[in-house]
């Protein structure tokens, strides 16, 4: 993705899943349920020297 001439990756990766089986999904998702989730505050983006 580019913003103001600089390239940035997507917020999700979603070319690198886009070509997975989906058992491999399953499996990814089945984990991820396992998971406790946590408390994270997440700060809002701001490209270098803005």
């Amino acid at each position: 993705m580019m913003l103001s001439g600089h390239l940035y990756n997507t917020i999700m990766p979603w070319t690198m899943y886009g070509g997975m089986k989906e058992s491999d999904l399953k499996a990814i998702y089945a984990y991820l349920k396992t998971v406790e989730p946590i408390s994270n505050q997440v700060v809002k983006f701001s490209p270098p020297g803005e």
